[in-house]
């Protein structure tokens, strides 16, 4: 996603250099636009545009990157509470349902009432079909209850985090941080790397380091509580969340290597025309309706699927 937003901001940018001859740029600081910011210079730059910048060393710039550095630092707490405070909800627990043969697990990592609604419907025709559905929740631990009051259940993923995993997350990343920063420069010159004269590297690092030290830690913990939770249920079915495109989807599904795969499906909401959309390789789609199932043969889906 950050490749393409970059290859259309230079699209963008040199269109409008070059459509309206501009031939001298003023740019207004702010860290928040740091990126976008770097994107214009560069194209400005390799157009033989005049570039100046005001406000970069103001108060209020300074004021808007420490306030940025706080946030870096209470991102782990962040994180880290809502584990802490599953797991204490999760030994308070009265009762838990056994472990079933009939399995059928769904992957909500949104609590919203759109998402949470759309899987109550097809749990409970999977429980009329004689089912277990478990709705498998990650960082939407609100819609728990929603689950209960409709007689169904739901297991929140940061239950079967592993404590050791909570300190070694932030010491693993730091590792692999360590190899990464020994290729820094290999990366930044990297000949692969380039777009209509305009090098990608220096413009991609920073995406590379906010993945690094804002989402690396989360994903390996989601992979761990994964694990653990398929290491004493075999569902028979899986609805990946995003359909396995998705990070969190794509986490949850790396986590069976190794292990039985189960039946991976995926339903359709809605059969809006999108010429870009590639249907995901699940081996079986639900659809609501003939429009839906239309929708999808005309996406290459074959029937029986």
């Amino acid at each position: 996603q950050r490749i393409q937003d970059l290859l259309l901001l230079i699209r963008s940018y040199q269109y409008l250099l070059d459509t309206h001859n501009i031939s001298s740029i003023i740019i207004l600081s702010h860290p928040t636009a740091e990126w976008e910011d770097q994107i214009l210079i560069n194209v400005g730059r390799q157009k033989g545009v005049e570039v100046r910048i005001i406000g970069k060393f103001s108060l209020s710039f300074f004021k808007a990157k420490l306030l940025a550095w706080i946030k870096l630092l209470a991102r782990e707490p962040y994180y880290i509470f809502p584990i802490l405070h599953a797991k204490l909800r999760g030994r308070l627990r009265s009762q838990r349902p056994g472990i079933s043969a009939n399995e059928i697990a769904l992957q909500l990592c949104l609590p919203h009432d759109k998402f949470v609604e759309e899987h109550v419907l097809v749990m409970k025709a999977l429980k009329e079909l004689g089912y277990d559905p478990v709705a498998l929740l990650w960082r939407a631990s609100p819609a728990a209850a929603k689950f209960q009051q409709e007689g169904l259940w739901a297991e929140e993923l940061e239950t079967f985090v592993p404590l050791s995993s909570v300190g070694a997350a932030p010491y693993r990343v730091w590792l692999t941080w360590r190899q990464a920063r020994r290729r820094r420069a290999q990366f930044l010159s990297h000949p692969g790397l380039h777009y209509r004269n305009i090098a990608l590297g220096p413009l991609l690092w920073p995406s590379v380091v906010a993945f690094f030290w804002e989402e690396l830690a989360q994903r390996y913990r989601l992979w761990q509580a994964a694990r653990h939770y398929f290491r004493s249920h075999a569902p028979r079915a899986i609805r990946l969340w995003g359909g396995g495109i998705l990070a969190e989807g794509r986490i949850v599904l790396k986590s069976l290597n190794g292990r039985p795969r189960p039946l991976l499906f995926l339903w359709v909401g809605a059969a809006v025309e999108d010429p870009y959309y590639e249907p995901p390789a699940q081996a079986l789609f639900l659809a609501a309706g003939e429009n839906q199932k239309n929708y999808l043969e005309r996406l290459g889906v074959p029937a029986r699927r």
